[in-house]
């Protein structure tokens, strides 16, 4: 999932449906076909699944609240039922409500066995998202933290060239 969900993670002009779908075409289509009516129910089992607050599954996504523009993007990715997924800063841009229904959307995705590498410059969103925390200095990991037992603070530290803080 990327970090812009309106410049990398939607077709913000084209309908809830088209978004849904687009990571797994060919599980709603057979021979270059799309299979209309599987296409309607995955399209509606993820509104549902994920309490898409939508007019309509053909509503243009432009016209959905940021939170619910976010959650297109994970239904995006939940319906292709990858084993890995890659999470950009997920909860950018949402007010607390959509965060925490995103929190529980990722936490359902571990529990169910996949893998989640979750990237956030909100740390503790990360201390309470991650049960691991790998800090980056100038592009390369310097410090692994058990999320349990590291602090913000320490965390800052090593993110900007320290070592440990003062």
């Amino acid at each position: 999932m990327p970090r812009n969900r309106r410049q990398h993670g939607l077709v913000i002009n084209t309908a809830v449906s088209d978004n849904i779908n687009l990571a797994s075409l060919e599980r709603v289509s057979r021979l270059g076909f799309l299979r209309r009516g599987l296409f309607r129910d995955r399209t509606n089992a993820m509104i549902r699944s994920l309490d898409i607050r939508t007019p309509g599954s053909e509503t243009i996504v432009r016209y959905l609240s940021g939170g619910n523009q976010q959650k297109v993007v994970v239904a995006r990715w939940l319906s292709s039922d990858a084993e890995v997924y890659l999470l950009d800063e997920p909860t950018v841009g949402i007010d607390v409500g959509a965060k925490v229904e995103i929190y529980h959307l990722i936490n359902r995705l571990v529990v169910n066995g996949a893998g989640v590498v979750f990237v956030s410059s909100d740390i503790p969103e990360l201390l309470g998202m991650t049960d691991r925390v790998l800090v980056l200095y100038r592009g390369r990991i310097v410090k692994a933290f058990e999320s349990s037992e590291t602090t913000p603070d320490l965390i800052l530290s090593w993110a900007t060239g320290g070592q440990q803080p003062a």
